[in-house]
């Protein structure tokens, strides 16, 4: 975390200590919450629409803040102040001080999906070869990509970033602030699309990674996205990596996909680099998001070795393809922590091809705007053609994703719409009662606001879990480095 005097985050924050500050106070990290523990800590006073933590200063002092950055000095305050303009435009300034000061190798991370699984595997990968951070759950916007800058312990060599965006223009301030020295947009789908407006606005947003990093930048683009073609021509020098052999002579990271297996072969400039890669997450879109991460890997000088060697310490974040092996062999993949279109359509193409009876628990999409029906219709028909056993729509969106269903030829015998996730576990206990110990595969999925997480839960109470498999992956394989 951040360490310095006071002065020297009133110089980087472009401040002024108030009259009464001490500048050598030390200070050592930064927060912006009350509620949490301040021990040695500036206190961010925050502001926004519906609060005003001008107000929480002397609550911060008690938690053990040292001092405080605030836009009016405060009479009768213990705390010593720097006093700035805009406390979260100064919270970004300090934060890209002290990105300058610790000076790591930073990769930039953005897309509608799979930014976090990258953002993981990288993280384990070039932990092998120096000291790395990593994003921390989800901050990845406007407060929490400056905190986690400022979490940077001095010894930092390796940052990989992660940031997000509901609007065009947000990752344009992000990367200038984060100043980048590697960038990828993992892909571009419908996620967040009713806050964009539509899929060409976030082509174009997530694209401003490519157009705002610094000119030294490195850029890694997906062939397979939509928008590659526009971000390469803002990022004409970029490397490149693919999974369709369509696009194989031009990439520079071909990776070939074994469905069944789990594996994946990369080639690099051709080269083969890995044979039969163990990708820990199934589906081609996890495949995807190994390949990306291997990119940048390679991209910050990570050896094949220690890609390897990482991707065997990688445990997948929580409901991201999880496999949990119930005690009497029914198989639950619970990828429920969120969904899109393209995410969601990507694990039931992955269940379609799994042995015996087949199940979805498909909780409601969010964040889709004015396209809210017409995409939960469309997954509705894309179900319908993955012949499946039952299907479970959960939620709001859960009567269009029927209509589609069934306008499709989905059996409608098949098919039960429910209003939320207790409910889908009365009707998944029914669906599978007659089913015993035969192979039955159920996959879990909906946005995060669904909570279908509940239904996985729920099974393992009743029934229990094959030792060994609770936070099991649905990856498996071998992996064996050819080359450097």
């Amino acid at each position: 975390m951040i360490r310095a005097t006071l002065d020297q985050i009133a110089r980087w924050a472009e401040g002024r200590l108030a009259p009464t500050a001490d500048g050598g106070v030390p200070v050592a990290g930064v927060g912006t919450d009350t509620r949490a523990e301040l021990g040695g800590r500036l206190f961010v006073a925050l502001k926004g629409p519906n609060f005003d933590a001008h107000g929480f200063i002397d609550q911060a002092a008690q938690q053990g803040a040292v001092a405080a950055l605030v836009e009016r000095e405060q009479p009768d305050c213990a705390l010593p102040q720097v006093i700035v303009d805009d406390t979260l435009a100064a919270l970004g300034r300090l934060a890209r001080g002290w990105r300058e000061a610790v000076d790591p190798t930073v990769i930039g991370i953005t897309g509608s999906s799979g930014k976090t699984t990258v953002k993981e595997l990288l993280a384990a990968m070039l932990g092998q070869i120096g000291a790395t951070a990593a994003t921390r759950g989800n901050l990845n916007n406007d407060i929490g990509v400056p905190l986690t800058l400022l979490d940077w312990a001095p010894e930092t060599r390796f940052a990989v970033v992660e940031m997000g965006a509901n609007h065009v223009g947000e990752i344009a301030r992000l990367t200038e602030l984060v100043a980048p020295d590697i960038v990828v947009v993992t892909m571009a789908g419908r996620a967040h699309v009713g806050e964009f407006g539509s899929v060409e606005r976030i082509i174009e947003a997530k694209g401003e990674i490519y157009r705002h990093c610094p000119a030294a930048a490195r850029a890694l683009i997906n062939l397979d996205s939509n928008g590659a073609d526009q971000w390469l021509k803002a990022a004409p020098q970029a490397e490149t990596f693919t999974l369709d052999p369509c696009h194989r002579e031009w990439a520079t990271w071909f990776g070939e996909y074994d469905a069944t297996a789990h594996e994946l072969s990369v080639t690099e400039r051709s080269q083969p680099v890995f044979d039969r890669l163990a990708v820990p997450m199934a589906g081609a879109h996890n495949a995807a998001n190994l390949l990306a991460a291997i990119g940048l890997a390679r991209l910050a000088g990570a050896p094949v070795e220690a890609i390897t060697t990482g991707l065997s310490t990688f445990h997948p974040p929580a409901g991201r393809m999880g496999l949990v092996v119930l005690a009497n062999g029914w198989r639950l993949i619970d990828d429920s922590y969120n969904a899109n279109p393209e995410s969601m359509r990507a694990a039931l193409g992955y269940l379609a091809g799994q042995p015996g009876a087949r199940f979805a628990v498909l909780g409601s999409m969010g964040e889709l705007g004015s396209e809210d029906e017409l995409l939960h219709r469309q997954l509705g028909e894309f179900a319908a053609g993955q012949e499946l056993q039952g299907v479970i729509a959960v939620g709001p969106g859960a009567a269009a994703l029927a209509a589609g269903f069934e306008a499709a030829g989905g059996p409608a015998d098949s098919l039960e719409v429910v209003e939320d996730s207790e409910a889908a576990t009365q009707a998944l206990r029914q669906r599978l009662a007659d089913r015993g110990r035969t192979a039955v595969t159920v996959l879990l999925k909906g946005s995060r606001f669904m909570h279908i997480e509940r239904v996985r839960e729920a099974f393992e109470r009743e029934i229990g879990i094959t030792p060994g498999t609770g936070n099991k992956t649905t990856g498996r394989g071998r992996d064996a480095a050819l080359a450097d």
